[in-house]
């Protein structure tokens, strides 16, 4: 039988634990979402009623809400442990500024910290509480070490991008760009930064390789054109002026020498990288871009992916990285 992965993995807490996640939890947000005027009346559970510009501020941060983490604080108050995705406990802990690159060195900052209410001095006994867990070196870290290289490596820049390409498989350098490194370097044309990387769900897979979840802020320039935007607003109304738009875009492509537009998938067109994706796939060369996109504006991405690595000739390299899509429920 073919294994499943766990995409989303659990970390437990107890009670004291969770206790003190939720009160460093509950004074950051406070300090950070009610910075003048402090939280509503009516207890401290109606700080996380705070609105954002689309809904709870809790949930857009957190995707959970209003009522999530107090509830549970309620059961941890009562003895209970207290599970939660480690998607969630990552943000959590960057929230209230733990320091770790992964969930290994996050938790094991929290669980060290002085700041945990159930840590702090004792004012007349002047004793320190004993922290309850301790936090096992993963198995894996060669392979994070990896995960952390590459991107590392492509943030440092052109410089630095051979050190990218040798942490992937021959298959993945051929499949992403048929083992062209000039193309590979293209790829990143417009990448000014990648900032706040976080790995985790970390798990071994039926076929001896590992998978690691990777989230990370990209922060690119996003080139512009008046012919590929506001199509956000559009109705099927607008389907004729919407397809005029694509031409257009689609003659700027082959005059400044790309192809295959026509075999690009529609739905890319609405994304927020969506001239990336058709400058890449194209083949433009990057002194060509401004020819079908004539601006650009710096704009940060939320990137998640799923990257499997694979142990090969004495290393741990990256076979494949594949797109997480995040959905949120209403």
């Amino acid at each position: 039988m073919k294994q499943t992965i766990p995409l989303q993995l659990r970390q437990s807490f107890t009670p004291a634990e969770y206790r003190d996640l939720y009160e460093m939890l509950l004074e950051a947000f406070i300090k950070k979402e009610w910075p003048d005027k402090g939280p509503a009346p009516g207890g401290k559970f109606s700080v996380w009623f705070k609105e954002g510009k689309k809904g709870y501020r809790v949930g857009e941060l957190f995707q959970v809400g209003p009522e999530y983490f107090y509830d549970r604080y309620g059961r941890a108050k009562n003895g209970k442990s207290i599970s939660l995705e480690e998607r969630l406990v990552v943000a959590v802990l960057d929230y209230i500024d733990m320091n770790g690159r992964t969930i290994t060195e996050l938790l094991s900052n929290f669980y060290s910290s002085p700041n945990r209410p159930s840590r702090k001095t004792n004012a007349k006994t002047s004793a320190i509480a004993p922290t309850e867990s301790a936090v096992q070196v993963s198995e894996w870290d060669d392979v994070i070490a990896t995960v952390f290289h590459f991107y590392a490596a492509v943030d440092a820049g052109s410089a630095k991008h051979h050190e990218a390409w040798n942490c992937l498989t021959p298959r993945l350098q051929h499949s992403i760009c048929e083992s062209d490194f000039e193309r590979f370097c293209e790829g990143y044309t417009n990448t000014v930064a990648i900032k706040n990387i976080k790995v985790f769900n970390v798990v071994k897979n039926a076929n001896e390789a590992v998978e690691c979840s990777v989230y990370y802020i990209d922060e690119i320039r996003n080139y512009r054109s008046k012919d590929l935007s506001g199509w956000d607003e559009y109705t099927v109304a607008d389907l004729m002026e919407f397809v005029e738009k694509v031409r257009k875009v689609e003659a700027s492509v082959a005059a400044a020498g790309g192809k295959g537009f026509e075999k690009l998938e529609l739905y890319k067109l609405f994304e927020p990288a969506a001239s990336e994706y058709i400058w890449y796939k194209c083949r433009i060369k990057p002194e060509n871009i401004d020819k079908v996109f004539p601006t650009h504006k710096a704009t940060e991405i939320k990137r998640l992916y799923r990257v499997t690595c694979k142990h090969i000739g004495g290393r741990w390299l990256i076979d494949t990285i594949r797109l997480l899509n995040v959905h949120s429920s209403r």
